[in-house]
């Protein structure tokens, strides 16, 4: 949550100095990350960082053995597909924007709208779905964020449709992110939780293939084209979560 904070602030914060400033939003940035590693550097202690977990040797090939599981291949399908529509947001968004005939919010707007909404949805969903069946919730996740990227392919009223399908996507990603991370915990086994999760990270292929994917759709069929081909991974994302058995 404190995180998402931080996402509201920073590109608000950014749009407006950027022009009045000539360009020192860059500087600011770097400002607080030089903050963020003298924290880092001076207040977390070492003692907070070790581990008590038995060490055993384990080989490369023993280590990919785990990708046979079946449950995991699917589960890392799945993200691949929602971070390659995440991938298409984050880096084409502003081009699109750019280029559009018709006026859309600005990006740093769409990026705070999000990380609020995010915020918001939290405080609901921790009030009032909370005891909510985690696939129940994956599901309905997936649902809004299709729902959401095929809103931002209408033409009709861009500007309040590409805030409105921001809103409807951030909700989905309120439910979505945390339970899918929850499910990865429930298949991996107990021994190799840590092969597993380091598994997982496959998924950020999906932000490789995503804006390359993204950028050749765009380029030759347009933004209505590529927010639909968003939507389709996306579908086919939610089709791999269901075979997920063991869960």
């Amino acid at each position: 949550m404190f995180q998402n904070i931080s996402c509201v602030i920073g590109p608000l914060i950014g749009i407006s100095i950027y022009q009045p400033g000539s360009g020192n939003a860059f500087g600011l940035a770097a400002l607080c990350l030089l903050l963020s590693f003298i924290i880092a550097l001076f207040f977390i202690k070492n003692h907070h960082c070790q581990t008590h977990a038995h060490k055993a040797n384990i080989s490369l090939f023993q280590s990919l053995s785990v990708l046979t599981d079946r449950n995991l291949l699917f589960w890392i399908v799945s993200s691949i597909c929602i971070l390659i529509a995440y991938g298409v947001f984050e880096s084409l968004m502003p081009v699109v924007i750019a280029n559009a005939p018709e006026v859309r919010p600005t990006f740093g707007i769409l990026v705070s709208l999000n990380a609020l909404s995010v915020i918001v949805f939290q405080l609901i969903y921790l009030r009032f779905f909370k005891h909510m069946p985690i696939k129940r919730s994956i599901h309905i996740g997936f649902i809004l964020i299709i729902l959401g990227f095929a809103l931002f392919s209408l033409n009709w009223f861009p500007f309040i449709m590409t805030l409105i399908a921001t809103v409807i996507f951030s909700a989905g990603e309120t439910l979505l992110f945390p339970c899918i991370e929850t499910i990865m915990g429930k298949i991996a086994s107990n021994r190799k939780k840590a092969i597993y999760f380091a598994s997982g990270e496959l998924r950020q292929i999906g932000f490789f293939i995503g804006p390359i994917m993204g950028g050749i759709i765009l380029e030759y069929a347009g933004s209505v084209s590529l927010f639909l081909m968003c939507t389709v991974i996306l579908i086919a994302g939610m089709i791999s979560f269901k075979q997920i058995k063991s869960c």
